[in-house]
């Protein structure tokens, strides 16, 4: 039986026990499950130890025994992505059917972001970034096709995202859906239409018996035509009209994004790879690539080129953050067997170095066995030469720097190019250590964002001598110092909380409660927070708006939430609400008009929020503001 006993494993960061029946109890010895990283309609993923290798790995499994085809389909998902040997495509350990005939898949616990997640954090990306990702992208796919492999559901929150010093590595995850070309036994029905329709091929939607690598091209035209527009090309109110526009009507034409102008031959690029007829589509995907390679070229020796060697990654990654939310929110997904969630966490250690220096390439060697990953760097000025507006980038009201970007960078931002006007600042991407924030110490600074680091004295001390600051958001780390919040009660402006992706536990939440003037707190992603008392929020007088968007909640948490005075918003998104939730929530006063936005029950694999939910809620007072399928959400407002 799987052990669950010993879960203070303090070296690797791991979060506290969770309940064991919430945990399998079939898999083999050598697996150690220590929590829970997110769940979709069909699975779950554990992140967990192997004991017999002692390392971390993700253990992807069904939520029940597996019919004979399931099984056949999740089996063929291991031994493709298996078969694959690419920096740019993530690969499987060791797969298998469980005592109880759970069919399990087990990856290395890899820590990045989402393509998904990226642009939904930073929106448009920069176009140098923007053709990199696409190359790396192209790169993997290339080595699957040439082994007659096909993804068939290429999108963005299926490629992870891992940082260098100096680059992105982009790796395609999630073969679930993967079919070796002309195999002979088929999984999937004739007719079966199997993909994401936000992202699906006409011949996939067709359900067309015969699907080669060119509606991977398809799907990954309308991936780069999201990342360069920030909309697919195609997106109707609901999947059928999604679907009905892919068939029918030609994408809209691409606009130049952020006064970045793209060349025709990028757009060309992109529209022949939209194509309905997959003969007039590029035939290969090494066509795309040798494209980017020209376009990324011509862009200039301020851009950085990134190359990998076809050998093995050995990229140790830097951040947290764990996906999922993402993709239960945008959209159905029409899965014939197994649909599983793509989910990659972050973390802030053991990053490999390359110093962007006088150098064209570089090696990174801390590749398992010896391996090597050479990175060609296109830039030749050392960082400290570059100018400073090259280095930071101003999106959405929001000063974001490069990733290679240190204190020494952050200083220079602050003297050469920073506003005096009130600004916002997002660290979380690069290398700024807390001990730079000191830089920002005279900056009126509005939102400052610094995510993956341990959150501790050496953090919040340096925190709250920037008086200015209104708002602060942290997490994505195992690692939170209860008393360490508390040092932020010094700051008197400080009206906003943010504190994702962590374990919560009372300390915490007590500590958080003790900021004097928070009228915002955002506690999103979080797990433990059935093991709090909410009630403890009642300290926090001034609080007019609590999102709670997919953190786990008790039996008595929205009761607890509920009695709360002078909220104007709550976000209770991506949790499954009970009956006395809802009864709850229909006693909330409104003394000034009240929003509350829920989940639409229509669009996701769970009913979040039910028909008779919704009428009750307005039987109580609550008027229905948004119905939107493409927002995915019910707001509820009450005057």
């Amino acid at each position: 039986m799987t052990d669950v006993s010993d879960h203070d494993e303090t070296t690797d960061g791991d979060a506290p026990s969770i309940d064991a029946a919430a945990l399998p109890t079939a898999l083999p010895e050598r697996y150690k499950i220590l929590k829970i990283l997110g769940q979709g309609g069909a699975g779950v993923v554990y992140k967990a130890r192997d004991t017999i290798l002692d390392k971390l790995v993700a253990i992807k499994m069904l939520r029940r025994a597996a019919s004979q085809n399931e099984a056949l389909r999740f089996q063929r998902e291991a031994q493709l992505a298996g078969a694959l040997n690419h920096p740019n495509v993530m690969g499987v350990l060791d797969f298998g059917l469980t005592k109880t005939n759970d069919p399990y898949l087990v990856m290395s616990f890899v820590r990045g972001e989402s393509l998904a997640e990226r642009l939904e954090r930073k929106g448009l990306l920069p176009l140098g970034e923007a053709l990199n990702l696409f190359l790396q992208i192209a790169q993997g796919l290339s080595h699957a096709h040439n082994r007659s492999i096909i993804h068939r559901d290429i999108k963005p929150s299926n490629v992870m995202l891992v940082k260098t010093n100096d680059a992105i590595v982009a790796q395609i995850v999630d073969f679930g859906l993967a079919k070796a070309t002309g195999e002979e036994q088929r999984l999937t029905a004739p007719g079966a239409s199997v993909g994401t329709p936000t992202y699906m091929s006409p011949e996939q939607i067709r359900g067309e018996a015969e699907i080669d690598h060119r509606s991977d091209i398809y799907s990954f035209g309308c991936l780069m035509y999201r990342v360069l527009t920030g909309r697919p090309p195609f997106l109707g109110r609901t999947a059928v009209d999604t679907i009905s526009m892919h068939l029918n009507e030609e994408p809209p034409a691409l606009e130049d994004p952020n006064e970045e102008p793209l060349s025709d031959v990028l757009k060309d690029m992109v529209f022949t790879a939209l194509s309905k007829d997959a003969d007039k589509r590029q035939q290969k995907v090494d066509v795309i690539i040798e494209v980017l390679k020209r376009e990324i070229s011509s862009i200039g020796a301020e851009d950085v080129s990134l190359t990998l060697s076809e050998a093995k990654s050995g990229l140790r990654p830097l951040s947290r953050r764990e996906l999922g939310f993402a993709g239960l929110s945008l959209g159905l997904t029409l899965i014939i067997g197994i649909g599983w969630m793509s989910l990659v966490t972050r973390a802030d250690s053991d990053k490999p170095k390359v110093e962007a220096g006088d150098l064209s390439s570089s090696s990174l060697t801390g590749a398992p066995h010896g391996d090597e990953v050479k990175v060609s760097v296109a830039r030749v000025d050392p960082l400290d030469k570059i100018k400073i507006e090259k280095l930071f980038y101003l999106r959405n009201k929001t000063w974001e720097p490069d990733t290679s970007v240190n204190d020494k960078q952050l200083a220079r931002f602050v003297k050469e190019l920073a506003p005096k006007a009130p600004f916002n600042i997002d660290l979380s991407s690069c290398d700024v250590s807390p001990a730079g924030l000191i830089a920002l110490k005279n900056c009126r600074i509005i939102e400052l964002y610094f995510h993956d680091r341990p959150i501790n004295h050496a953090m919040t001390r340096q925190l709250a001598q920037i008086s200015n600051v209104r708002i602060i958001e942290l997490g994505e780390t195992d690692e939170v110092d209860p008393d360490a919040i508390r040092d932020l009660e010094k700051l008197p402006k400080l009206s906003g909380f943010g504190l994702h992706e962590v374990t919560l536990t009372q300390e915490i939440l007590n500590s958080i409660c003790s900021l004097p003037h928070i009228e915002r707190l955002d506690l999103n992603r979080c797990v433990g927070g059935e093991n709090v008392d909410w009630s403890a929020c009642k300290s926090l007088t001034k609080l007019r708006e609590f999102k709670l968007d997919g953190t786990k909640l008790g039996p008595d948490a929205v009761k607890q939430i509920s009695e709360l005075n002078g909220l104007h918003r709550l976000d209770l998104k991506f949790i499954k609400l009970s009956d006395a939730d809802i009864k709850a929530l229909g006693t909330m006063p409104s003394r000034a008009p009240l929003k509350v936005i829920l989940n639409l029950y229509s669009e996701f694999p769970y009913d979040f929020v039910t028909r008779e939910q919704v009428a009750y809620l307005k039987n109580k007072g609550f008027s229905l503001l948004i119905e939107e399928s493409k927002s995915g959400f019910h707001e509820f407002t009450k005057e």
